[in-house]
């Protein structure tokens, strides 16, 4: 029997048919859901890369921050030693308050978040 004629067999089975019925129509709201995510990351990439980073040189390390940053703070990494990078370890200059205000934002955002949770 073709590989044709055995999907053919299972979509005419009873419960069979049904459950890969359903897989498919989950898989095809799966693939929006992740469309969706990735615009979203993308858009907070970008904006919290330019935020942070706003002197830095084109390198292809910038598309690379842009989707891995906000990845990982998707699930709770915040990097706070990699938020200071620019500021040669001087946050208390004019240069880097706006770094040092982002990190104890993140913090307290995270702590309230945490305490409604759990």
């Amino acid at each position: 029997m073709s590989q044709l004629g055995y999907f053919y067999c299972i979509f005419q089975h009873t419960t069979e048919g049904n459950i890969i019925y359903v897989i498919m129509s989950q898989l095809g709201e799966l693939k929006l859901f992740v469309f969706v995510l990735l615009i979203f990351l993308l858009a907070y990439g970008i904006t919290a890369q330019g935020l942070l980073y706003h002197e830095r040189t084109g390198s292809w390390t910038i598309l690379k921050d842009v989707f891995y940053y906000p990845y990982w703070q998707l699930y709770g990494e915040l990097f706070f030693e990699a938020i200071g990078e620019g500021c040669d370890g001087r946050l208390w200059f004019k240069r880097c308050w706006a770094l040092l205000f982002y990190k104890g934002f993140c913090f307290i955002i995270y702590v309230k978040i945490v305490h409604k949770i759990f």
